[in-house]
């Protein structure tokens, strides 16, 4: 066997011993033995590379069966973490996110909004450079820094190329992270929310997500991988036209989906959205009152128009469809099977499709945002069977 081929073998054999550890956590010389069918003596040398780089750990010892105790060794997932941010009008909160995807950290700071001074980027690099340092254990721990924006970026990551939201169109990466140190990118935050529904949902095959935030956002999802398509703004649901010549979007057209969609035109001067769902609910049980009527007659127009923008989007991709977003947290299961039904019959075909909910998890685009650097990390790893 020639050199090249020794090399990809002994490459191929240390992936599928961390890839054993990392998705069964621990085990022993011994059960990856059994289980792998490698030699001892091939599994010796993997686990002392594997220790020696910080990517397993000895543990302890298995219980005593009458022979020598085994030494057991489990996976060490914050060896490597990556870092997501998000920057807000009022806030920038940041998350450290380990190789399985779990966040270990997390932190919000008001830093008020200021897209003009260069000053502003300034102050968050401070904000983030002070998380960074405050978690990290080693110089080389952080695989970088993955900023969740609230509009399009470009495809290499480096530049905001629709940022109507913030103010930010064509602010860089250089601009954004230069004084961070760590290797830096942007993604769409409703893009970075789908990456984390594919990491935690590894069933996911075609399905386009709708993300009911106080802006509105969307993604496409084929074949098990996001499709961002050309200019990368596949998924931008928030910008179909709805209802021609009607509101005015953000974007500068009017009659888009944002302006009717948005969880804002139901919440009354005052008043935040977990209020307003629960004002929603409370009205369901008392509908005879005239401030009852007045509110449901609010909800049903809104969740009509959300019908009507998946039965569109549906008519494009014929798919699953996915809920997410903080208003869908505050979505009941009636109100869930209206919307179904809603869209239904809205279709011009008999069409049976699943609809649900997203993980709702906290934080999901910024967890998905550092995804987009844990991913290739966990490839090179475990193979690319697995990130």
């Amino acid at each position: 066997m020639s050199s090249s081929s020794m090399s990809r073998l002994k490459r191929a054999n240390q992936q599928q011993v961390t890839r054993y550890f990392y998705e069964h956590g621990s085990a022993t010389k011994q059960e990856l033995e059994a289980t792998l069918g490698l030699s001892l003596p091939t599994i010796t040398q993997h686990l002392h590379e594997l220790e020696n780089s910080g990517i397993i750990a000895m543990t302890g010892l298995n219980d005593s069966t009458g022979g020598r105790r085994a030494q057991r060794y489990a996976f060490a997932s914050r060896v490597r973490i990556a870092i997501g941010a998000s920057i807000r009008r009022h806030q920038v909160t940041c998350c450290a996110v380990d190789l399985h995807g779990s966040t270990i950290a997390s932190s919000t700071q008001g830093i008020a909004l200021n897209a003009s001074d260069p000053s502003y980027y300034q102050e968050i690099d401070a904000v983030i450079s002070n998380f960074a340092h405050g978690i990290q254990s080693n110089e080389h721990q952080i695989l970088g820094v993955a900023f969740a924006i609230q509009g399009l970026v470009s495809a290499d990551g480096q530049r905001i190329t629709f940022g109507n939201i913030m103010g930010d169109t064509g602010v860089t990466i250089e601009q954004l992270a230069g004084d961070i140190g760590y290797p830096s990118t942007m993604i769409h935050d409703s893009d970075a929310s789908a990456m984390a529904e594919l990491w935690f949902d590894r069933t996911i095959n075609d399905a386009t997500l709708l993300y009911l935030e106080r802006r509105i956002g969307g993604a496409v999802i084929m074949g098990g991988a996001l499709y961002r398509g050309r200019g990368l703004t596949s998924g931008t649901v928030e910008h179909m036209t709805l209802v021609p010549h009607g509101r005015l979007c953000y974007c500068g057209h009017r009659g888009c989906v944002d302006p009717y969609c948005s969880p804002e035109t139901l919440m009354h001067r005052g008043e935040s959205m977990e209020h307003a769902f629960v004002t929603i609910h409370q009205a369901q049980h008392h509908r005879d009152r005239t401030d009852s009527v007045s509110r449901l007659r609010e909800f049903n127009r809104w969740l009509d128009h959300i019908a009507s923008t998946i039965t569109n989007m549906r008519m494009v991709i014929a798919s699953d469809v996915i809920l997410g977003g903080e208003a869908s947290r505050f979505l009941n299961e009636d109100d869930m099977q209206i919307l179904k039904h809603n869209v239904l019959a809205h279709s011009p075909f008999a069409d049976s499709f699943t609809l649900k909910r997203s993980l709702c998890i906290p934080n999901q685009g910024i967890v998905g945002a550092a995804l987009r650097l844990i991913s290739p990390y966990v490839k090179a790893l475990c193979g690319e069977a697995h990130g």
